[in-house]
């Protein structure tokens, strides 16, 4: 993570490449940054946020333009992790320490939680309601929910101290993933109710290599899964999890974000480049019936992208 972009906003206009695919009625099409191999990250409608995966520059795609994400008081690098329409959040690095900030299309705004002596970082965004995480005075990290000028500790009662990552915001939910041992070894996929104050585990059947989730719409989650066949991505309607793999891949994809009936994610092709991914699928009420007709039904799973926040935390 030493290489970054100087702090500078601007936009390239540039055609979008893309390479169409599909499988049945899934429709995967292959997107990445002109002439770069392109790790997706988080979306919200036609907003998506990537990073060139050669060069730790985050960017945000509105569906015609690419734009940096940097930001000014950065004197390292910037990390953008969530977007909620066109509000973006994300941690900067600013003379060895990490800081949140919000970014509004056109301004950005530094948030620091109150107790984040050692760092914080801003993880996802919906409306007005932050999750993110900090690292107080004894480098000891925590999660937090910020609404309405409250914070609220989110600690998933099978984590070990420090151990809750959370990941994405829709509603009364909250996505995420914990470490159930002090030595963090494997994480494992949460959901959380705002309104009732109730954790659920996440864990995909087949994911017999840890589970990891990614991303939240409403009540759908994606997400990733190792098995003895490698790593798959899966989406989660709430009763039933289905694998998504994307058909130029080898043996790894990975789902890294949901909007609606929008899935992004990354695979490996081949030559073990990587490349995001967009998976259009199906109204909702034809969600199940589509993939369990293609013989997917799954788990969940762990790796890269969708950097947890702690990576950036275990830098300070």
């Amino acid at each position: 993570m030493n290489q970054f972009r100087p702090a500078a906003l601007f936009t390239i206009l540039v055609l979008i490449v893309v390479i169409p695919h599909s499988m049945a009625q899934e429709v995967y099409t292959t997107f990445d940054y002109p002439g770069w191999e392109t790790q997706l990250i988080a979306v919200s409608g036609n907003n998506i946020i990537g990073q060139i995966s050669s060069s730790n520059v985050d960017f945000l795609y509105n569906g015609s333009t690419f734009t940096d994400i940097q930001d000014p008081f950065a004197t390292g690098v910037t990390y953008a992790y969530g977007i909620s329409g066109n509000s973006i959040v994300g941690s900067y690095n600013r003379s060895g320490v990490f800081h949140g900030f919000i970014y509004d299309g056109s301004s950005y705004t530094t948030f620091n939680h109150p107790l984040g002596t050692n760092g914080t970082s801003l993880d996802a965004i919906d409306g007005n309601n932050l999750v993110g995480g900090y690292a107080d005075s004894s480098n000891n990290t925590h999660s937090f929910l910020y609404s309405n000028g409250t914070y609220t500790t989110l600690n998933d009662p099978l984590a070990v101290v420090g151990g809750t990552l959370p990941c994405g915001i829709s509603g009364n939910n909250i996505a995420g993933n914990y470490y159930a041992d002090v030595y963090h070894t494997t994480l494992q996929g949460f959901l959380y109710n705002i309104s009732t104050d109730t954790y659920i585990t996440l864990a995909d059947p087949l994911g017999t290599g840890g589970t990891v989730v990614t991303g939240v719409s409403g009540n759908n989650v994606v997400g990733y899964y190792y098995s003895s066949t490698g790593a798959h991505g899966f989406f989660y309607d709430g009763s039933t999890y289905f694998t998504l793999d994307d058909p130029l891949a080898t043996n790894r994809t990975y789902a890294t974000g949901i909007s609606g009936n929008t899935i992004i994610g990354n695979y490996y092709s081949t030559s073990q480049s990587v490349h995001g991914f967009i998976l259009t699928l199906p109204e909702p009420s034809s969600w199940p019936l589509v993939l369990l007709g293609l013989g997917m039904l799954a788990v969940i799973k762990i790796q890269f992208s969708k950097r947890t926040h702690r990576e950036t935390l275990s830098l300070l």
